[in-house]
């Protein structure tokens, strides 16, 4: 899909080839080539491949290079007819300091989530968002789902702001916060 506003295409024909880094998405359309962003920012950029490009003037080629890292990536969890080992010999590396959208298919063990997710806390991501809707995962649209998640902190301040207290509410979040940030550092 080449842009219907800007320059007309037509305006570059005598040229063997154009390309314009403006867009977010790798785009081709005759001679222009729109070279998308070299890496992710935001979800819908999830699993699209992303890179730079080389472009030998000799040749004329344009040689695509991809950018291994990945800001922002969905881990699925499902611990229905698996082992301890298996729900915990993940390598959580990989996700590190990423942007993550956990889905859970099927949580028959508590105590085996609550470990994953220390697992994956403790490698520090940027963000972590938990889907724990797999009831419903055949009954709406996935794009739904993972736009509807929260995080932990954010399920808790939500919680807190929808109770009626006479304890400052401000310094209960901070509390909270602070307890589960704590929870998080601790040894499994």
């Amino acid at each position: 899909m080449v842009s219907d506003h800007g320059m007309q295409p037509e305006m570059f024909k005598k040229f063997d080839i154009v390309l314009s880094g403006h867009f977010h998405h790798k785009n081709t359309k005759g001679n222009i080539t729109y070279l998308g962003c070299p890496y992710e920012l935001m979800w819908s950029d999830y699993n699209q491949n992303r890179g730079f490009h080389v472009f030998d003037t000799d040749t004329r080629e344009l040689t695509f290079i991809r950018n291994p890292y990945k800001m922002f990536q969905k881990v699925w969890y499902n611990d229905k007819e698996k082992t301890y080992e298996d729900v915990v010999d993940i390598d959580y590396e990989a996700y590190a300091r990423t942007n993550l959208k956990v889905i859970v298919q099927e949580k028959t063990n508590p105590y085996w989530f609550d470990v994953f997710l220390d697992r994956l806390y403790k490698i520090d991501p940027a963000h972590v968002q938990i889907v724990d809707d797999h009831k419903h995962l055949d009954k709406v649209a996935e794009e739904d789902i993972i736009d509807e998640a929260e995080d932990t902190q954010t399920i808790l301040n939500k919680y807190v702001d929808g109770i009626e207290t006479p304890v400052d509410k401000k310094k209960l979040n901070m509390l909270l916060q602070n307890l589960y940030k704590e929870a998080l550092q601790m040894e499994v």
